[in-house]
């Protein structure tokens, strides 16, 4: 019995039978005894939240590679997406998860792998610096390393060679946060990179 049901019983006993006030307590009191209060209705729980994917570029970026393109560099398809931004950009985690690899590995240079909730996996490859460790606990804010062109990439543009994977298949990242059209390197930024060298030979002399 609902708690708010009582207080229309205890009124009806008094109105409609007549009864005396300490009448009305007794019964009032048995019926109490007699019944057990129904707990409020619980508010349902709601679902537990989707793992929400960020851009792993917090400031501006291109596109300077596809994912699943075919060319001479990927015969098998392009494994991920080309994002490029200035040499030293911050590299952010896409979202919650775990840093299964950061280190070395090779062709991809710089490299970090982070296991995230919901069966994703994130790989950030050719960076110029690693800002995390095996094991580390990240999120979307946390700064995992930065833009470089370490490995196969050594020489050209900096960019960030992104790849996602859902349940141990390699997936679009288009789909799951903004990558632009893909584009060519813009006179700004050759000029930018122009203005780089010139301030790291300086740094040097």
């Amino acid at each position: 019995m609902k708690a708010r049901v009582i207080p229309r019983l205890f009124f009806y006993i008094i109105m409609e039978n007549d009864k005396d006030l300490e009448a009305v307590l007794n019964e009032f009191k048995s019926l109490m005894e007699d019944s057990k209060l129904e707990p409020e209705e619980k508010v349902p729980e709601s679902e537990e939240e989707k793992f929400t994917i960020t851009a792993p570029i917090h400031t501006t970026y291109y596109n300077s590679g596809d994912f699943g393109v075919v060319n001479e560099t990927h015969l098998s398809g392009h494994k991920g997406v080309d994002l490029r931004a200035p040499r030293g950009t911050p590299i952010y985690s896409i979202g919650e998860g775990t840093v299964k690899y950061a280190g070395d590995q090779g062709i991809g240079g710089l490299a970090v792998t982070i296991l995230h909730p919901d069966g994703f996996k994130s790989y950030y490859a050719h960076l110029d610096s690693i800002k995390c460790k095996n094991g580390q606990k990240v999120t979307s804010e946390t700064i995992i390393g930065t833009l470089g062109d370490t490995g196969n990439a050594k020489g050209r543009i900096p960019h960030l060679h992104f790849q996602l994977w859902k349940d141990n298949s390699l997936v679009n990242p288009a789909k799951y946060f903004y990558v632009p059209k893909y584009t060519n390197v813009s006179k700004a930024e050759k000029y930018s990179e122009v203005i780089e060298i010139i301030n790291n030979l300086v740094k040097l002399s």
